[in-house]
């Protein structure tokens, strides 16, 4: 049975901006529910079954903190928080291996690496156009790009120069600011096998061009070009 609000122990905790409610019983181990209303925005239930009334407010930081581990540690984590987790951790990869292979390995390790990524970009290639029905034209070129670029957290803009002919920009790219932070950028290594064999992959006809590459103070700009069949 859930507390309810006529419950002994009502707290109210204002913590940046939102006020929780923490409704509790004077029982040993219950469920509790905790409501969160933030300005302007529709109040929230959230409900931890059978923990300790006062589990919440034995951590260091507050009633949320505690709250926090308690979900996490129970795998109520929301599916936003998994991916940004997930996502954090991959570019994390992605920019340890060449840093670790190449000093390991100098410029054949990177090689290698470059051909890991040429090999994800062409299997990626056959998968989407499996399960998302994308054709072998420009147009779905771009548009596998398109689908990449969200997933790893980068803002891509298109610009059509022709019709046989788009560049992509990139006002911002996660990847490039880690490589950044860490001294080296990767792009060439990491990046552009990837994104050239995901692109070519999709069509054939389809090639990608380096129109700028990366520095530590640009993200790079490709196109992709249809080459004539004359």
């Amino acid at each position: 049975m859930w507390v309810n609000a006529s419950a002994r122990g009502e707290t109210d905790v204002d913590h940046l901006g939102v006020r929780t409610r923490k409704l509790v019983s004077s029982a040993g181990s219950r469920p509790i529910s905790i409501r969160s209303q933030t300005k302007g925005k529709t109040n929230r239930w959230m409900a931890f079954a059978f923990i300790q009334p006062t589990a919440c407010l034995q951590d260091i930081g507050g009633p949320q903190m505690g709250i926090k581990k308690t979900a996490a540690t129970r795998g109520l984590i929301p599916a936003g928080n998994k991916v940004t987790e997930l996502r954090g951790n991959l570019i994390r990869v992605m920019t340890e291996v060449p840093i670790v292979i190449e000093e390991r390995f100098g410029q054949k390790g990177l090689d290698a690496v470059s051909e890991v990524f040429r090999r994800l970009g062409q299997e990626d290639a056959e998968a989407m156009k499996a399960r998302l029905g994308l054709h072998d034209t420009l147009k779905d070129s771009l548009n596998a790009w398109k689908v990449i670029g969200p997933i790893m957290g980068a803002r891509m803009e298109p610009h059509w120069v022709s019709k046989d002919r788009v560049e992509a920009f990139h006002p911002y790219c996660p990847q490039h600011e880690e490589f950044v932070a860490h001294g080296k950028v990767y792009c060439d290594v990491v990046c552009l096998p990837y994104m050239k064999a995901l692109a070519e992959g999709v069509a054939p006809s389809v090639k990608m061009e380096v129109v700028r590459a990366a520095t530590k103070d640009a993200t790079c700009v490709k196109a992709l070009v249809t080459q004539s069949t004359e």
